[in-house]
């Protein structure tokens, strides 16, 4: 799996038009260019709708200083179809995949050349490797050159404290800095020990134990994570046939939708009644 980012990914596409035909712009102003874009690759990447099953609550409307503003809701708020309603693409397994890889490469560059930025002064040997331990964000480099003849290198992740609001930073520090030397020291010993070591296959096997406990406290946590009581699936779907009837035009999913009147409550309240 080579990670690519959305430009190189474009560009590969554009290379082999015979074989990979670019998609028709819907936007007018676009049409004719006959070319694969890195928003059009981001978006159908993104799209969850090609693993077959119809997504719904994708968005948010909020209002916000007098206007409202579209957002993204995050995929655990997301209302899938319990049945695939179309031939899939991509298999959920895979589109997963291209989420995490998609995360993880955000705001980074393929490739190890400084950036096109006129003040660009430097880049950085770890660059898009380093995450923090704390909140998994990835790390940026930055260099201390105080002493010309000694420069020390960082690599530091400082979340915003007004833009950040969310479980991964309680209790993070304002900023965690950490030498690139200190790095690459761990990383050569790592090599050195576990990879071309005589002792790696030993080393290996003392920890496979550790790793099976982690990966097994993993997916619990993605099932905890997953788990969706009858409350919360009551108010999605008020909420998403809600907005289908404020809309001009039906959308036919609601068809066969529980409504408002007939959900649990108000069944239960109903039959109170003398």
């Amino acid at each position: 799996m080579e990670r690519l980012g959305y430009g190189d990914i474009a560009d590969r596409l554009n290379a082999h038009h015979e074989r990979y035909p670019p998609p028709e712009s819907l936007n007018p102003n676009f049409r004719g260019r006959n070319c694969w874009s890195r928003s059009g690759v981001r978006e159908m990447l993104r799209n969850p709708k090609y693993t077959g099953y119809m997504v719904w609550n994708r968005k948010a409307t909020t209002s916000r200083r007098g206007g409202k503003r579209s957002m993204d809701n995050p995929p655990s708020a997301w209302v899938r179809s319990p049945q695939p309603t179309h031939e899939p693409l991509v298999t959920r397994e895979m589109y997963d995949q291209a989420q995490e890889i998609g995360a993880m490469r955000r705001k980074s560059r393929t490739s190890a050349v400084p950036n096109k930025h006129p003040r660009t002064a430097r880049t950085y040997l770890l660059r898009s490797f380093i995450s923090c331990g704390l909140c998994r964000r990835r790390m940026y480099g930055q260099t201390d050159d105080r002493r010309p003849d000694t420069p020390i290198t960082r690599y530091v992740c400082q979340p915003d404290r007004i833009r950040h609001r969310d479980d991964r930073f309680r209790g993070h520090p304002p900023a965690v800095r950490v030498r690139e030397d200190a790095i690459l020291e761990a990383v050569y010993d790592l090599f050195q020990r576990r990879v071309f070591g005589a002792r790696r296959h030993e080393l290996l096997a003392a920890d496979l134990p550790k790793v099976n406990q982690e990966v097994s406290d993993d997916w619990d946590s993605r099932r905890r994570a997953l788990t969706r009581t009858p409350g919360e699936i009551v108010r999605k779907q008020d909420r998403l046939i809600g907005i289908s009837a404020s809309s001009s035009r039906s959308s036919g999913w609601t068809s066969g939708t529980t409504p408002r009147s007939a959900s649990p409550r108000s069944r239960s309240h109903s039959t109170a009644r003398p």
